[in-house]
């Protein structure tokens, strides 16, 4: 999902798009990965109230969401396919 495409496709603050797209993998049994660059930057166009906004929201739904880095979570998807 190229949260980039959906931007363009919805209306509302990004930290909002960004909850709707979580719950949307969520609700599929999907594993989302979000990976921010340079937050604040040009390029990414993530500001760092959006992202910390995020964060707080993945952290307070902590039940739901597991949050770690993208090399355990590539650990983890490779440990599921060789059993």
């Amino acid at each position: 999902m190229n949260i980039e495409n959906k931007l363009h496709e919805r209306s509302g603050s990004a930290c909002e798009l960004c909850k709707v797209l979580q719950k949307e993998v969520r609700t599929n049994g999907k594993m989302g990965v979000y990976q921010f660059h340079g937050i604040g930057s040009p390029l990414f166009k993530v500001s760092p109230i959006v992202h910390r906004q995020f964060l707080e929201y993945l952290k307070e739904n902590g039940a739901d969401y597991w949050v770690t880095t993208f090399s355990n979570a590539i650990d983890y998807v490779t440990s599921k396919k060789t059993k």
